[in-house]
């Protein structure tokens, strides 16, 4: 069988393999789901598969080249690192093709977490219960889209005032509390979206958006006013950490703007004689 051959039957053929193992391994749904639809997509666009290696990087990296961001490139990039490394381990191809491409590097974004007019405007525009628990489970509890879509009933306890978040991103479980007035959302509301898929609940969050004229921000902009709020309300780095589930506190530090008083604090420095 040629090198050719080979690897585009390795893509063919071996995906469910692949998809049972990461299932193994302890890879959450979400993940397997995004590595799924890369894979069946970088198949579909490459047909056929050239004879040499640096012909077969050349592939990848064209293919990764037509979408125009970073952070696009790069997940897809992981995802086929993942597919083929795994692929190549099991001596099911003669060559992972991923080897020695660069990650793209993407940029690090300053947080963009709403004012508090602006959240006052988006519970203003939702047309229904849904929208409203939406918009109450990223400002209130800092719950990215997916762990919204996948929140059930048995894990909203009111009595306790405890949010557990179950198999959140990379595999993760933790538990939140429950503030007032979220608890009045959940109990006016209902405990759960009616859309299990992460991107249905996006789009709701951005028409919200669009309904209310807030214009810049993303549904995941929800999760950095969670975070920026807390720390401005002098809850600690680490504590607001584990309730983002974050696995580093620098992930943690991207999501939050610097303190608003910076100013009224270096004021206080004075080097007059």
């Amino acid at each position: 069988m040629s090198e050719a051959v080979a690897i585009l039957s390795a893509m063919s053929d071996r995906l469910d393999e692949f998809d049972a193992w990461e299932g193994f391994v302890g890879h959450s749904e979400n993940t397997r789901r995004r590595r799924r639809h890369t894979l069946s997509r970088f198949r579909r666009d490459n047909p056929v598969w050239p004879d040499t290696r640096q012909a077969g990087r050349r592939v990848v990296e064209r293919w990764l080249s037509r979408f125009p961001g970073a952070q696009t490139r790069a997940s897809y990039l992981g995802d086929l690192r993942a597919f083929f490394g795994w692929a190549d381990e099991a001596d099911l191809i003669p060559y992972d093709p991923t080897t020695g491409i660069r990650t793209p590097k993407v940029p690090s974004k300053r947080p963009n977490p709403l004012s508090h007019r602006e959240v006052r405007l988006a519970f203003e525009a939702c047309r229904d219960s849904q929208d409203r628990l939406a918009i109450g489970l990223g400002v209130y509890a800092g719950l990215r889209v997916s762990e919204m879509a996948h929140l059930e009933h048995r894990d909203v306890d009111l009595v306790g005032r405890v949010l557990y978040v179950r198999q959140g991103k990379g595999g993760k479980d933790r538990c939140l509390p429950i503030c007032d007035d979220l608890a009045d959302i959940v109990m006016r509301c209902g405990h759960t979206m009616t859309a299990h898929v992460g991107h249905t609940v996006s789009n709701r969050i951005s028409r919200v958006y669009a309904d209310a004229g807030i214009v810049g921000h993303r549904p995941h902009d929800l999760r950095a006013t969670f975070a920026t709020e807390l720390i401005r309300h002098d809850v600690d780095l680490i504590t607001v950490q584990n309730y983002l589930g974050h696995a580093s506190v620098a992930t943690t530090q991207r999501y939050v703007l610097p303190d608003n008083r910076g100013v009224e604090l270096v004021n206080r420095l004075s080097f007059a004689a």
